[in-house]
């Protein structure tokens, strides 16, 4: 992910979700449901940084599975509440997530194809302010969100898994963004704060694709054009 948006003000504002210990969710539950939703919502995310860049990644398989879900859910709002909030920072963000092998070659320093398919993604695809998610990611969500079991374990990543997809929408070249400018998102992640991002993001987006019209850059002109659209059909209400 290409971002000098505020990291801090981004985790700030995830910290306040659903899966938070003293959730009024969690402290309904009884003993042993609360126990469970404890393995759902522990998550084991890390932060690798470089230059203007950094990668948010969990390991989704082993002892991590009954949480990886939730880890996915994390990092889909951590993504689209850094693009949301860099565009009004004046500070564009594009990124990618999705899923395949990888390794630590030390804590911390993520390797493998999950690096290389992300950052294809993210500079093939992306192009534009936006966070493409991955098919692979989608495919793992919708297949969870299929299981059909009565435990509550499995009942607890199904719902997990049914609000990643909410937070998502198909852009116009067919590939999966997180929406962060829908009802969902709104109401998980930015709250009372999306009326004053959308509104200063939006000045920025106009102002650019000014700038670029200006400047004859048609590349840039284009993309922030496809940004403006997205704008104008989820208008801030």
């Amino acid at each position: 992910m290409k971002t000098v948006a505020d990291r801090s003000d981004a985790d700030d504002l995830v910290s306040a979700m659903l899966t938070r210990p003293d959730s009024p969710f969690r402290l309904a539950l009884d003993e042993e449901q609360r126990a469970i939703w404890d393995q759902v919502s522990r998550k084991q995310i890390q932060t690798q940084y470089w230059s203007d860049g950094l990668i948010r990644f969990a390991c989704l398989g082993g002892d991590n599975v009954p949480s990886s879900v939730n880890s996915i859910y994390e990092i889909i709002n951590f993504s689209g509440v850094l693009c949301f909030l860099g565009l009004a920072q004046h500070r564009p963000v594009r990124g990618a997530i999705e899923g395949a092998w990888g390794s630590e070659i030390r804590e911390g320093q993520l390797y493998g194809a999950v690096v290389s398919n992300a950052y294809e993604l993210e500079s093939e695809v992306a192009q534009y302010p936006r966070i493409i998610v991955g098919h692979r990611i989608v495919e793992l969500l919708e297949e969870v969100r299929s299981v059909q079991s009565n435990d509550l374990l499995s009942r607890l990543n199904q719902s997990l898994a049914e609000r990643c997809l909410k937070l998502l929408i198909q852009d116009v070249d067919g590939h999966w963004i997180i929406h962060y400018l829908g009802p969902d998102f709104r109401f998980g992640a930015t709250h009372e704060n999306h009326p004053l991002f959308f509104e200063k993001a939006l000045n920025f987006i106009v102002a650019e694709m000014e700038k670029h019209k200006e400047a004859k850059n048609s590349k840039l002109a284009f993309r922030y054009s496809q940004l403006l659209a997205y704008f104008e059909a989820f208008p801030a209400k």
